[in-house]
């Protein structure tokens, strides 16, 4: 956490060159190239979607389903201003981007109704075409969790 500490101080929020975020499209999940360590319930796949909605405002859909069987299927709207939004149908219900370049993005994540808070560093490939993710802080339970993620952009 301490580096991503860092990280968000370093972080200006706005776009890549042209206006055009490389952070557009639809982000794939790719199982064999991804880690988590500490939580029970692992996915079996994701899909996001994300969009910039112009005046500052981007929405993120996420389709997902875990090894439990659980699937979550929603979209949220939040602004790049490190304050929290609220989200639906998802692990968390609360998100907030608290650092931003045209390459990273910082979220914090965090559930009002029980222990989950978690930090992720999203760092994107200067083309476009890949993004790696770390996730650390508490689940659901208390437990702490450690996830290393990579997305394809389709």
């Amino acid at each position: 956490l301490a580096i991503m500490t860092i990280l968000a101080d370093a972080c200006v929020f706005g776009q890549a060159k042209g206006g055009a975020s490389i952070k557009e499209g639809t982000w794939v999940w790719q199982k064999d190239a991804s880690t988590n360590v500490g939580s029970a319930d692992q996915l079996v796949s994701r899909v996001d979607v994300k969009k910039d909605l112009g005046n500052g405002e981007w929405q993120t859909c996420r389709k997902e389903v875990r090894v439990s069987g659980m699937k979550h299927d929603s979209c949220w709207k939040y602004k790049l201003d490190g304050k929290f939004y609220p989200v639906t149908d998802q692990v968390f219900d609360q998100w907030a981007i608290v650092g931003y370049t045209p390459t990273v993005t910082l979220i914090h994540v965090k559930n009002t109704k029980n222990n989950l808070d978690q930090y992720s560093m999203m760092m994107y490939s200067a083309d476009g075409k890949t993004t790696t993710s770390h996730t650390d802080g508490s689940g659901n339970t208390k437990n702490h969790i450690v996830a290393h993620y990579t997305y394809k952009k389709q």
